[in-house]
């Protein structure tokens, strides 16, 4: 099984494309070690898609406390200087807003999965 459950705060504003298949959106998080409270914290790229990836631009900003739930994804590169190299990241599942920076103005989940929508043909 290949799950990750992180919590964390949110370094900078979302990045959010639009393609023809999908949207994505990336973001990065801060995580802090529960036991070393002096350790610098972990970083960690997380990747959402489809409404996941509308939520989290809609609703996360820099400084925003998430929960995030996916699975990790490691790809190997090579770069400039000829080094291999792993790039690690989260492939999110679920977003849950902990504590938002506008006052709690965000739901407190990726409730836009589970909303019906008049557009649906069912």
């Amino acid at each position: 099984m290949n799950k990750a459950i992180l919590s964390g705060n949110v370094g900078a504003d979302p990045q959010f494309k639009s393609t023809e298949k999908t949207n994505i959106c990336n973001f990065r998080i801060a995580v802090n070690d529960k036991f070393k409270k002096d350790a610098p914290p972990q970083w960690f790229t997380v990747t959402a898609f489809g409404k996941s990836a509308e939520f989290a631009n809609t609703y996360i900003k820099k400084g925003t406390k998430v929960l995030v739930e996916g699975k990790i994804q490691m790809e190997e590169y090579t770069d400039k200087e000829n080094q291999k190299k792993l790039f690690v990241s989260i492939i999110s599942d679920n977003i849950e807003i902990l504590s938002s920076d506008k006052g709690g103005a965000a739901p407190a989940k990726n409730d836009l999965l589970d909303t019906p929508s008049a557009d649906l043909p069912f």
